[in-house]
């Protein structure tokens, strides 16, 4: 199914994208000549092909403290055979009466089973006191993964004890300062025995198989939409005092300015502070304030001078030191005495669009990473109030801070904003299909490219589409390339052998290793493997295929490089950036020297290579950037820093060379296998994606994608995100503007979630009426519910709007019921441009004809306007409402096991619902009696572009509208038909709010009618509480319907 991305999943692909990228630079140095500490195994043989020029660059390797003593076997005779292949031992779960005691050694069986199973490495390798990073090769990421599956498997009431204690499990050095936390928890606590059976459940449920998914467009770009704030936008700031930094343009003493008339407390730090690392943390120690941190706002990029385009890495750095490297230091060393709530804000001056839409001028300049920078923060505190704020510098300092304070006191709202001309933009990803230059396409055979990382991973995969004889591909590593790989491992066919072989020396005593110095080794030889069979592959096309060695960063390694390579071939057509470097850590631990390899690999990088090459002869100059960057990811501030730095140099890049040279930043999604590579996640985390609705890209798409944005027609935006996912709709979830009741702007005004503000009128007949307009740019949902390339109130929306009318009039009542909902004509909105259409409708209710204390019932319609004073009915109902709801009664489940159907099918290919209609999270099954499922409710906010504020639902159009759905999919499973709702017959509700996730069983009710599809649907809560019930569904079928199903893409394009 499609739906809003879960950020766990996000973190799982991360984390195993980190693994893959990490080995990338540093696999052939791990394996040629640079053992790990401890290791008295043999230099392996390091053949050179005879092209490879300069010493072979020290790898990258993250800082660590002293490791503990590497396992070392027992003293005795070796073993008959020390290389025979070790048998891992099993993961081991405690019994649930071992757990229910939570003795010692069920804890550490437990602790030591999930390393196991999360590493690969036996138990008897694994040492409690061993430190987890550097002894074990476990990261901040994987201890995390680790931390959670272990509460999973925890009985419940150990698992709420330790709830407060998360982020100090998270952060132990070892195993033995995590089972201490978890025995002073279970200590303190009596144990159910339910629990340990729940959790026994867990342990041994199996493995999420990978499902379909429909699939969302797999290329997107990012589109301005302009959002005034309104003057419902809740504002406010956290107490506490402010650290600015100061800029060029006067905008830090403007915004202090305005900050102190509110009694705030601010400090700013200078330019020169900023400019040296060991000045700004002296500072940090001694001049921060002292009182609660409650803001850092980020000034030091306005203002600052674009860089010499054949600069020195020193001046670069010194460059991203005072605007980007500035702020990563300031929030680790303040950061904890940032207020939970601290207002994060960097800003920019790029003229209000981040250099997009063509607004990008020629000058190279090293700001704008702190969008990622702020996103990723974001992630890993999400109490933060964070903003990445993009301004137009044409505008005076005194205009530049209003428009910054007016960000920064918004309660909510996106991260990313920008001000072109003072008005408020935010930026949508949006799908877009690629427009090719069949001119473009044509020149891309004979070409000279220089593809650095280009011999692993997807950089590899997509230089496919060039391997052709006459191209010529040049790939660069960090590492020098064997003709071969050894033959003492050669004949180990995979990571579990090679890792079993490395396990057998450590045990005969051939070598001393730490499980994570065995990690590196298996990685290395694998990475080898991939690096030889792609460049054989890529020869095998036809090309003509070089390997370098480099670093690079290394100035005088690049100017070599890209100079002999123009004077042996005469030119270099293109470049593909592909070279990374990962190593990831939450930002509160992220040292200095990492973060700066980190974004150095990728920026410096860049910066050399438009350095050295000719742009006068360049036809493409392509970088791989990540949506790491575009949407943050927790643990990856550093590489999102230099992801977006990336991308705004490249729109700079496609303003000074002009249109001539394709430039393009490919964001790209989770990958699939590669040819000769494993891909970037496990099983279960595709499973995982799936469920989320994000697929992974295929090899093949990804190289198609690669080679349309070679041939993009001209024009075509820079910052392209490569994958199938709806990557705009967590990101407008999260960025939710908090709302504020408001004086009405009349007298007797009232307002609504789906109504908005309306001013009552009374009918001829006495009847009361609420007018409202149904405008598409508000009602998002309309943009999901498309047919026939028309947006269509849905018959839920319109039961939701009459009992929301009925509400507003009589507010010290319940509506509770409605009676006999019916369609009379549907309402559609005229057009594609659902922006520019919008309809006036009214809700009319007659007055009721009695009334008592146990309640009234009245006669509701749904009306639009044909002309000026002349309506007509779509809907009519009649709406019962009490003073208290009724009480719900228990209900048993019922089970449908004739037929199976996935969310993925059934939204892939039968519903044309988007998005926010997606509720079904999982069809438990189908009979010819009808159908059960697993759902979850919706919020206004969720729904409406201005958010709604914090009022709820009456009925919540998104479960009446899963019941219809739920007919339509039991009529097309057993009669091959679609079927729209015409009817509800009653709804009743048990519940003022709805709990997050329910169950859903739909009865089939038998009718001599054959376009008739009849059902009751009951909603139950998890135990089994009746939430919500409808009587006599309705809904026509006819096979003619069939055409809708799968038709949610194209409802996504429209104007979403």
């Amino acid at each position: 199914m499609t739906r809003s991305t879960d950020p766990e999943v996000l973190s799982a692909y991360f984390a195993t994208m980190r693994q893959f990228l990490a080995t990338q630079s540093r696999v052939m140095s791990s394996f040629l000549g640079t053992q790990p500490a401890g290791t008295d195994l043999p230099a392996l043989p390091a053949e050179l092909s005879a092209n490879m020029p300069g010493d072979m660059p020290m790898p990258f390797v993250a800082e660590a403290s002293a490791p503990a003593p590497a396992f070392e076997a027992p003293q005795g005779p070796a073993p008959a055979s020390v290389a025979a292949p070790v048998q891992e031992m099993p993961v081991v779960v405690p019994a649930a009466n071992d757990r229910d005691t939570l003795s010692r050694d069920a804890l550490v069986d437990l602790l030591l089973g999930l390393v196991e199973e999360k590493t690969g490495y036996p138990r008897d390798m694994v040492g409690l006191g061993q430190n987890l990073e550097a002894d074990l090769g476990i990261d901040s990421i994987k201890r995390i993964e680790i931390v959670g599956s272990l509460l999973q498997q925890l009985p419940a009431h150990v698992r709420d004890a330790l709830a407060e204690q998360r982020s100090k499990l998270n952060t132990q050095p070892n195993l033995q300062g995590m089972l201490d936390l978890v025995g002073q928890a279970a200590a303190n606590v009596a144990a159910p025995v339910a629990a340990a059976a729940a959790a026994e459940a867990v342990a041994h449920a199996p493995a999420t198989p990978v499902v379909d998914v429909a699939p969302a467009p797999p290329r997107w770009v990012m589109r301005p939409r302009h959002e005034p704030l309104g003057a419902d936008a809740a504002r406010g700031l956290t107490p506490g005092g402010f650290v600015l930094t100061g800029d060029r343009l006067g905008v830090a003493n403007a915004l202090a300015a305005t900050l102190r008339s509110r009694d705030v407390d601010v400090a700013i730090v200078d330019a020169e502070t900023l400019a040296d690392e060991d000045k700004l943390l002296q500072w940090c120690a001694a001049s921060a304030p002292a009182t609660p941190i409650a803001g850092i706002v980020h000034l030091a990029p306005l203002g600052s001078p674009a860089i010499a385009a054949d600069g020195s890495p020193a001046q670069w750095r010194q460059a991203i030191q005072a605007n980007e490297k500035s702020l990563f230091l300031l929030l680790r060393e303040l950061g904890s005495r940032m207020a939970d709530e601290a207002h994060v804000v960097a800003a920019s001056d790029l003229g209000g669009l981040f250099g997009r839409e063509g607004s990008a001028d020629d000058d190279l300049r090293l700001v704008g990473g702190g969008v990622g920078m702020v996103k990723s923060l974001s992630k890993e505190r999400t109490s933060l109030r964070a903003k990445a704020v993009d301004l137009d510098p044409s505008r005076n300092a005194n205009e530049l801070a209003a428009d910054l304070f007016a960000e920064i006191e918004l309660d909510g709202g996106r991260v990313e904003v920008g001000y072109p001309d003072g008005e408020r933009f935010v930026f949508h990803t949006v799908a877009e299909d690629v427009a090719t230059d069949a001119a473009r396409e044509e020149a891309l055979a004979g070409v000279v490219v220089l593809a650095t990382g280009g011999a692993r991973g997807i950089t590899a995969e997509v230089l496919r589409e060039l391997a052709r004889p006459g191209n010529v591909l040049v790939l660069t590593g960090r590492s020098p390339l064997p003709e071969s790989e050894p033959a003492e491992t050669a004949a180990l066919a995979d990571a579990e052998a090679l890792r079993a072989h490395f396990v057998a020396q450590v045990r005969s005593g051939a070598a001393k290793m730490t499980p994570g110095e065995i990690g590196k080794r298996v990685q290395a030889v694998i990475g080898l493997r991939e690096m030889l069979d792609n460049v054989k592959d890529l020869r095998a096309g036809g090309a003509t295929v070089e390997y370098y060695a480099i670093d690079v960063t290394d100035d005088e390694g690049i100017r070599a490089l890209v100079e002999g390579v123009t004077k042996r071939h005469g030119r270099i057509d293109g470049i593909v950036h592909g070279a990374g470097v990962i190593e990831d850590k939450l930002l509160a631990d992220k040292r200095s020297d990492s973060w700066s390899r980190v974004v150095d690999t990728k920026v410096v990088g860049m910066l050399l290579l438009q350095k050295y090459v000719d742009p006068a002869r360049l036809k493409f100059f392509n970088v791989f950037s990540s949506v790491a960057g575009r949407y943050g990811n927790s643990g990856q501030s550093d590489y999102a820093t230099a992801n977006e730095l990336m991308n705004r140099l490249c729109t700079a890049l496609q303003a000074r060379w002009g249109q001539r040279v394709a430039v393009s930043a490919l964001c790209w999604g989770p990958w699939g296998p590669t040819k000769f590579g494993a891909g970037m996640v496990t099983a279960d985390t595709e499973a995982k994606f799936a469920e989320q609705g994000v697929r992974l890209v295929s090899a093949a798409l990804g190289r198609k994608l690669f080679r349309g944005e070679l041939s993009c027609a001209a024009g075509t935006p820079v910052e392209i995100v490569c994958g199938e996912a709806l990557w705009d709709t967590r990101e407008e979830e999260l960025g939710v503007i908090r709302r504020v009741s408001v004086e009405t702007p009349v007298d007797g005004a009232t307002v609504g979630p789906l109504i908005g503000f309306s001013q009552e009128q009374a009918g001829t007949g006495g009847e009361r009426i609420l007018p409202l307009r149904l405008d598409a740019s508000r009602h998002r949902y309309l943009h999901e519910h498309v047919l026939d390339g028309k947006p269509v109130l849905p018959a839920a929306v319109a039961l939701e709007l009459m009992a929301e009318a009925a509400k507003i009039m009589w507010p010290g009542w319940r509506v509770v019921e409605v009676r006999e909902h019916k369609l009379l004509k549907g309402v559609e909105l005229k057009g594609m441009d659902v922006r520019d259409s919008a309809r006036n409708l009214q809700v009319r209710i007659a007055p009721p004809p009695y009334g008592s204390s146990e309640g009234f019932e009245v006669a509701a319609s749904l009306e639009s306007e044909l002309a000026p004073g002349r309506f007509i009915p779509h809907y009519r109902c009649v709406l019962r409402l009490e003073q208290l709801l009724p009480a719900p009664e228990h209900a048993d489940r019922q089970f449908h096991d004739d037929k199976a159907l996935s969310t993925a099918k059934a939204y892939g290919e039968w519903l044309f619902h988007g998005p926010r209609f997606q509720v079904i999270e999982k069809i438990d099954g189908l009979s010819p009696q009808g159908a059960g499922a697993s759902v979850r409710s919706t919020r206004p906010a969720q729904w409406l572009a201005d958010g709604a504020g914090e009022q709820d639902w009456v009925f919540d159009p998104g479960l009446l509208d899963a019941a219809a759905q739920m007919a339509w999919l039991w009529s097309r499973a057993y009669r091959d038909e679609s079927a729209l709702p015409a009817r509800f017959g009653r709804v009743v509700r048990y519940r003022e709010r709805f709990p997050e996730r329910m169950h859903m069983q739909y009865t089939r009710i038998a009718s001599d009618d054959p376009t008739l599809i009849r059902g009751n649907v009951l909603f139950l809560d998890d135990a089994g509480e009746a939430v919500m019930s409808i009587e006599q569904l309705d809904s026509i079928a006819s096979a003619a319907l069939n055409r809708f199903g799968g038709t949610a893409q194209e409802a996504s394009h429209v104007a979403a």
